[in-house]
């Protein structure tokens, strides 16, 4: 019984997605994000752009499929069904969808950090920019600061600014804190059921003011009460319907980004061909 709806349901799915319009998410070409071969710079620095390119362009891609999945799911094919059958559909098609989403900003952010750390230390070498050293970190050290530090003998604004937008805490109020809580905590159900009813919220110190009389004379006074506290109630979970346009506009952000990390990657390859005049 539950095979026949699912593979009823995927069906309906798979037609919807192939044949009907729908406000699909644009990916990005592969064919624009191209180098010219002429102006190398060095076998290191054009095998690593090559690659962490491509890779970066499969990410944004994969993303915006799995947002057009959710989307339909949720706004074109649930519809059909009872409220039984989503709860028991939702499992099947939109668990994975959803929790790969919502961690794709933070790592999609971070690998073009990743990314335009290597190919700017890279640049650097390739330029012999004064005073640098080849003392780049540990591939898992770096980090934000990495990336400043690197990219600062380049136009980095563009890059640096794009990057701070992404996953920004409005976002995460939105998702509460859904990456990071999945990631290390507890983080708030899918689709259905509540989580984390009872929270330690920690030691609290707090104060409050009263009135006494002491020898006949009215008095204020302040009290400081310590302890530790906890939180009741639960968080609710996260709908689908509620985190499509959130999604859309952090993949709309990436490409800002990278579209930023493109630039930098054509100003180290103009650099380098200034340099072969010379």
């Amino acid at each position: 019984m539950a095979q026949d709806l699912q593979i009823e349901a995927y069906s309906k799915f798979w037609n919807f997605y192939t044949k009907e319009k729908h406000d699909s998410c644009s990916l990005v070409s592969y064919e624009k994000y191209k180098t010219d071969p002429a102006y190398t710079m060095g076998w290191v620095y054009d095998c690593m752009e090559s690659d962490y390119t491509r890779e970066i362009i499969n990410s944004l891609n994969k993303f915006a499929h799995e947002i057009d999945v959710i989307n339909i799911w949720s706004n074109y094919i649930f519809s059909d069904y009872s409220d039984d059958e989503q709860f028991e559909l939702s499992w099947y098609f939109l668990q994975l969808p959803l929790y790969y989403c919502l961690n794709q900003p933070y790592s999609i952010r971070d690998r073009l950090i990743f990314c335009a750390t290597h190919l700017c230390h890279q640049a650097n070498l390739f330029n012999k920019t004064p005073e640098y050293k080849d003392d780049l970190p540990e591939d898992w050290k770096i980090k934000n600061k990495e990336l400043i530090k690197r990219a600062k003998f380049w136009n980095s604004t563009d890059l640096l600014n794009a990057l701070d937008n992404i996953a920004s805490d409005n976002f995460k109020e939105k998702t509460f804190n859904y990456r990071n809580m999945a990631h290390h905590q507890i983080p708030p159900s899918l689709e259905y059921g509540t989580a984390n009813f009872v929270k330690r919220i920690g030691y609290k110190e707090d104060s409050f003011e009263y009135t006494t009389f002491e020898n006949g004379i009215e008095e204020k006074k302040t009290k400081i009460t310590k302890g530790v506290v906890y939180g009741f109630g639960g968080t609710p979970p996260l709908k689908s319907k509620d985190l499509i346009d959130d999604l859309k506009q952090q993949l709309e952000l990436l490409k800002i980004a990278f579209e930023a990390y493109w630039t930098m990657v054509l100003e180290h390859n103009n650099h380098s061909h200034i340099r072969k005049a010379m």
